[in-house]
């Protein structure tokens, strides 16, 4: 049986959906026979996987602060038997949650809270289409303090157009809530989405990329300069508070993703659920899990996710570890390559590390495209 590090399960339900999300997720309220089909879902997958080794739970979305007690109750439930978990987070909309139930939450053993604030700026908000505004994003993080949460994390987001003045003000007023982690994330055009349609007829444009990088920067000093440690492309932490289950993806570890979606990855294979709550439900009433995917990497494609994952970090990448792992020679062969990234100070090489400075980090694309093999 296949050993599992981490559980994602995918809650795709929200009141309303936010302009720029191509996250899958569905308005309707059919929560209860979901929270039935992810339990049968659980029981099905472990006739196959080896759960015993499981040390984080991440339940995320959509909006899994939506569900009641009593759906909650059941989903918590299922994992009762793995004894071994050192972080179990909850992504939380600080538009549907009061302090009753985040109490609730720490009382079920949930351990750390991922709010997503996005913005301190009302205005902001409403452009972004979320159901929360600046004062839900302050009692959501005071209630959680006041609940005896002592790991939260705080979704930020740059990028945004028509808005760009407003993130020092943001950064500031987080930085005082002091969260133990802070996730920083750049607005990207998604297919399908009400911000792409806006762009494609004209009514907003997209930041410039000289206005992106000044926002990151920005992002990088003053977070730096309140004790944040920038662990990862997007992500700042105090010390002791790195994100374990984010962790499990970058080092390469193997997960199972529940619900539909939701992404497992494991010996060298991907699977994928199917995006459609109806045929997910319909499939595990049948005692199967649709697959919307299913791909087994090759060598090479296993090589360059091991690539880009581990320079995803600060600490970088081992050239040494990687070299006897695939039988390669990193150096000589992307010297080139390498050496112009050094000079440019876009990368940190001592021939046996390898790690991104912030600016590389911010065109960190660019840059893993020309290391693949």
């Amino acid at each position: 049986m296949c050993k599992i590090n981490s559980i994602y399960v995918h809650i795709p339900f929200c009141l309303r959906k936010c302009d720029y999300c191509a996250f899958y997720s569905e308005t309707d309220n059919n929560y209860n026979h979901f929270v039935e089909s992810l339990i049968k879902e659980f029981e099905i997958r472990k006739k196959r996987f080896d759960f015993n080794s499981v040390s984080t739970i991440y339940l995320g979305g959509g909006t899994p602060s939506l569900l009641s007690f009593n759906q909650l109750d059941k989903t918590i439930d299922m994992f009762t038997l793995l004894r071994d978990i050192k972080e179990f987070t909850i992504e939380v909309n600080p538009g549907t949650i009061n302090y009753n139930k985040i109490k609730y939450l720490k009382n079920i053993g949930i351990n750390r809270l991922s709010l997503g604030i996005q913005s301190m700026d009302n205005a902001t908000l409403i452009f972004l289409n979320r159901i929360h505004n600046t004062t839900d994003n302050i009692n959501v993080f005071n209630n959680a303090r006041k609940a005896g949460f002592d790991n939260i994390s705080v979704d930020l987001m740059i990028g945004i157009p028509g808005f760009e003045d407003e993130l020092e003000m943001t950064l500031d007023r987080v930085i005082e809530m002091r969260p133990e982690h802070i996730s920083v994330y750049i607005l990207t055009l998604e297919n399908n989405t009400k911000l792409m349609q806006m762009v494609e007829n004209r009514v907003i444009e997209m930041p410039s990329d000289s206005v992106i990088e000044k926002q990151y920067m920005l992002v990088c000093k003053k977070l730096k300069e309140s004790d944040y440690s920038h662990y990862e492309i997007s992500n700042f932490t105090l010390n002791g508070y790195e994100s374990k289950h984010n962790l499990t993806y970058w080092n390469g570890g193997c997960y199972i993703g529940m619900g539909p979606s939701a992404t497992s990855y494991f010996n060298g294979k991907r699977e994928k659920n199917i995006a459609n709550i109806e045929k997910y439900i319909k499939g595990i009433e049948n005692n199967t899990i649709i697959m919307g995917e299913i791909e087994e990497l090759s060598k090479n494609e296993i090589i360059n996710e091991y690539i880009f994952l581990h320079l995803r970090l600060r600490r970088g990448l081992n050239i040494n570890k990687m070299n006897r792992k695939f039988n390669l020679d990193f150096n000589n062969d992307k010297s080139d390559f390498l050496n112009n990234l050094v000079e440019k100070e876009l990368v940190i090489f001592d021939r046996e590390y390898l790690c991104l400075t912030d600016r590389g980090f911010l065109i960190s694309d660019y840059i893993f495209s020309n290391l693949i093999y």
